[in-house]
This record gives C-alpha cells, sequence and structure tokens, in this order.
C-alpha cells in the first residue's frame, strides 16, 4: 500500500490545537448556515464504545480490511427539511487493501454480494449520535 496514511494515523494534538480546530469548524459552518441558531450547528459525533469494539472485531476477523472511512450524511434532502430539524450524522464503512486503490477501496457491501437495498448485503455502520443532542457542553472543544 503506497499511502502511508492508510498504516497509521494516530497523530496525538495539543488541546489548545483542538480548541482552534474545532472553532474553526463552528466558524466555517456560520458562513455557510448564517441563519442557523448557532447552538445547532452540527459539532460532533458520538460513538459507542460497543460500536467500536464491533467495528473493531470486523476489521480484525479480516486481514484485507485496513481501517474504516467516515462519510458524512443527513438523514433527509436540506431543501425539504428544515436544518434545525435534520441530523447530520456519519456513517462508516470498511476499507480494504486493493490494487489500485491507493488510498484503500471502501467495501460498502459484504463480500460476495451487492443488494443496495439488503441490511444483510451492507458494509455501511450508522452508529454515530449527532452532537449538539448527544454534546458535552462543558468541553472546551464545544465552545
Amino acid at each position: 500500500m503506497s499511502n502511508l496514511g492508510l498504516t497509521g494515523t494516530t497523530d496525538k494534538i495539543t488541546v489548545n490545537e483542538g480548541i482552534r480546530q474545532t472553532t474553526n469548524w463552528r466558524k466555517f459552518m456560520k458562513v455557510f448556515f448564517p441563519l442557523t441558531n448557532e447552538k445547532l450547528i452540527p459539532k460532533a459525533v458520538y460513538i459507542s464504545r460497543q460500536d467500536i469494539v464491533d467495528l473493531a472485531a470486523i476489521l480484525e476477523n479480516d486481514e484485507t480490511l485496513i481501517g474504516a472511512r467516515a462519510y458524512f450524511t443527513m438523514l433527509d434532502d436540506h431543501q425539504h427539511t428544515p436544518y434545525e430539524e435534520n441530523e447530520v450524522k456519519f456513517l462508516l464503512v470498511p476499507v480494504m487493501e486493493a490494487e489500485g486503490y491507493p488510498n484503500g477501496q471502501d467495501l460498502p457491501f459484504v463480500k460476495g454480494t451487492s443488494d443496495p437495498d439488503s441490511i444483510a448485503d451492507s458494509n455501511l455502520y450508522d452508529f454515530t449520535c449527532p452532537c449538539p443532542s448527544m454534546c458535552d457542553t462543558t468541553s472546551v472543544l464545544f465552545s
């Protein structure tokens, strides 16, 4: 695998850098959603320990899987649902090492399957709870 970022990304940053980056995110969102109540701007997602353990077990049981990719999602089309009522989340998909995919290949289907309407065929995990509804409002990263 040619992309070294796929072999490990455990780069710790300082708390002050984390504050700077989360502040940048909130400022960016405010520019694009100026009429939205600032308390409703998506800030984070919560992932339970059990969901992390379950995803780790999937990765552990298949040597070709090198990680997971997170895709931002919205439950409804923002043109038809007010932003304030729409949850911004992300879903996780296993990523496998594959020839011709320098950044790894998403594996949205369980190997050997391909029905996009079947839960049994899906490798997509939507186990995040959005913040602001699941926030630590006392965190230095929150505001």
